[in-house]
């Protein structure tokens, strides 16, 4: 399965991914080329920022309407 196919398998089963989990979970060191090749092919993924610990990173997701 390609890391595309595992990161849209991930956010449609209503999992938030970020860099970290990307890359523990998948491989995946370039998640936001990966969700840019997702969102060319039409998915609908958002982007919010998280702020932890004074750092802040973007977790991806999908909304349950277009993870059907």
């Amino acid at each position: 399965m390609s890391q595309n196919e595992s990161i849209l398998q991930a956010l449609k089963g209503g999992q938030a991914v970020t860099q970290l989990d990307a890359y523990a979970k998948f491989g995946c060191t370039r998640l936001a080329a990966r969700i840019a090749d997702l969102r060319a092919c039409g998915h609908s993924i958002s982007m919010s920022w998280v702020v932890s610990d004074g750092k802040r990173y973007g977790s991806y997701s999908i909304s349950n309407k277009d993870a059907a």
